[in-house]
């Protein structure tokens, strides 16, 4: 393992605080463990698994994983053909754009690892040099649409099926994503749970039916309530007043 030691800068967008590669022996395996920084790991040949949040994410060469702050993470080389991979860790503002990401593994080109594996030949420089190396990495993630978030889809797919009373089970499984994954992913950039979305949604669309002149048992029906009390129980518990208030 090489291991390239840095002093922390504090930069305050993005401060490299740990970096180094490593050729894994059949079946190594690092953690779990919990960081309070963000850590990319690049995979440059061979194969392994990264776990985390009660799930197995297969990851092999020319792809990238992460783990973000707070996560307790584990990750094993492969058996037969164990991965090497360079990592670079960071904090900063702009680092948390990466809790936009819906997947922790994605593919990327490996120059810019390589890259990385120069910063030997900084001295005085050296956490600059990375920090330039970082923009790039975060440069190539959200150029490439595949590891963008899918929230906006996911709001649409509410705003369009909020009568069916969709189940953040099946869009986690729709879009094959772990379900607490996805949880946490949608509330940081939303500012919501999904769930919470999903009522303030009906209850929009439930104002503006009952203003439409529609009566509470037809708007409970079409906002996906099986009944008029849960639906004046949800309607009152939202807004403070019941929706026969409301249509007055």
């Amino acid at each position: 393992m090489n291991k390239y030691f840095l002093r922390n800068m504090g930069y305050s967008d993005i401060n490299p605080v740990d970096t180094g590669c490593q050729k894994c022996a059949p079946s190594y395996s690092f953690g779990y463990c919990v960081r309070n920084y963000y850590l990319l790991h690049y995979v440059t040949a061979g194969k392994g698994v990264l776990f985390k949040n009660g799930c197995a994410y297969p990851v092999h060469a020319g792809q990238a994983f992460l783990i973000t702050p707070g996560e307790a993470a584990k990750y094993t080389a492969d058996e037969k053909n164990p991965w090497d991979y360079v990592w670079i860790g960071f904090t900063g503002k702009i680092s948390k754009e990466l809790d936009k990401l819906a997947d922790p593994v994605f593919n990327m080109n490996g120059a810019i690892f390589e890259k990385i594996k120069n910063c030997t030949e900084y001295i005085n420089m050296r956490e600059a040099y990375l920090a330039s190396c970082i923009y790039l990495i975060l440069c190539e993630i959200f150029e490439n649409s595949s590891c963008v978030d899918n929230i906006s889809a996911i709001k649409n797919y509410i705003d369009t099926n909020y009568m069916n009373n969709p189940k953040i089970s099946d869009i986690a499984k729709n879009l094959n994503m772990n379900r607490k994954y996805l949880a946490r992913i949608f509330k940081s950039q939303t500012g919501f749970t999904m769930q919470d979305y999903l009522t303030m949604r009906k209850m929009e669309a439930a104002k503006n039916l009952i203003k439409s002149g529609y009566n509470i048992n037809e708007t409970a029906q079409m906002t996906g309530y099986s009944d008029q009390s849960a639906f004046s129980r949800a309607f009152k518990n939202h807004f403070g007043y019941s929706p026969s208030a409301h249509g007055r």
